[in-house]
C-alpha cells in the first residue's frame, strides 16, 4: 500500500474506468478526493481523475467493488496560515493607516478633521 502503489499504477481515462467497473474488471478502488486508484485485470493498478458531477461511489458499490475512501486533509501549517492571514492583513493595514509616521496619509487625515 505504500510506495509500490505509486510506481506501478498507470494513468487511465475516466471512460475506461467506468467501462472496467461495468464489465466487472475492478476488484477494489480507493477514492481520494478527485482521484480514484483501482485494481483492474491481472491485479494491475490504475489511477484516474473523476469529474465533479460523477457518482463514482454509487457505481462502485452497485457493482460490488470494495471501496476505500480517504479524506483530503490540509496540513497543519496550511490551516494555521490560512486562519492567520486575514488577521495579519488587518494588522498590516491598521499599522499603515494609523502609524504616526505614515506621511501622506497622516497629513491627509489631519486635513479632514
Amino acid at each position: 500500500m505504500g510506495g509500490g502503489e505509486s510506481t506501478s499504477s498507470r494513468a487511465t481515462t475516466y471512460s475506461d474506468f467506468v467501462r472496467a467497473v461495468e464489465n466487472g474488471q475492478v476488484s477494489s478502488a480507493t477514492l481520494d478526493g478527485e482521484t480514484v486508484s483501482y485494481t483492474g485485470p491481472n491485479d494491475a493498478e490504475f489511477k484516474t481523475i473523476v469529474p465533479g458531477d460523477a457518482q463514482v461511489s454509487d457505481l462502485l458499490v452497485s457493482k460490488g467493488v470494495s471501496v476505500i475512501a480517504k479524506s483530503q486533509e490540509t496540513s497543519m501549517f496550511q490551516s494555521v496560515l490560512m486562519s492567520l492571514l486575514p488577521i495579519m492583513l488587518l494588522v498590516g493595514v491598521w499599522i499603515f493607516l494609523y502609524e504616526p509616521h505614515a506621511g501622506w496619509w497622516q497629513r491627509w487625515c489631519d486635513g479632514l478633521w
